[in-house]
């Protein structure tokens, strides 16, 4: 069978449709504080940056262990290198975007 890549999005738009608005909330929430943390001149300290490291790979192991049971398969039924590497991506994926949406957001908290 073969898939188009048109397809393949066309099927991912109609999925993630009830979610864009909650998903443009997010970011026009994240980017606000962005610019408010930026214009107070104290956008990514050191203490902030690494609490997002520690947010973002609660994220990636978090995606990581419930990444599979999104699809309803099992860590088992992973046949070859190729699932592993995807899962992988995916995690390290989900860990960037978890860092960089709560980086502004732990800019804001004095310690």
């Amino acid at each position: 069978m073969a898939f188009s890549i048109v397809g393949i999005l066309a099927v991912l738009l109609e999925a993630f449709r009830p979610l864009i608005p909650l998903i443009v909330a997010v970011v026009v929430a994240d980017i606000a504080l962005l610019a408010y943390t930026v214009s107070k001149g104290q956008f990514a300290h050191a203490k902030a940056r690494r609490l997002s490291l520690w947010a973002g790979a609660a994220f990636m192991v978090g995606a990581f262990l419930v990444g599979p049971s999104l699809t309803q398969v099992t860590f088992g039924s992973f046949l070859s290198i190729t699932d592993w590497v995807m899962l992988g991506a995916m995690s390290v994926g989900v860990g960037i975007a978890g860092f960089v949406l709560t980086l502004p957001m732990t800019s804001l908290i004095k310690f």
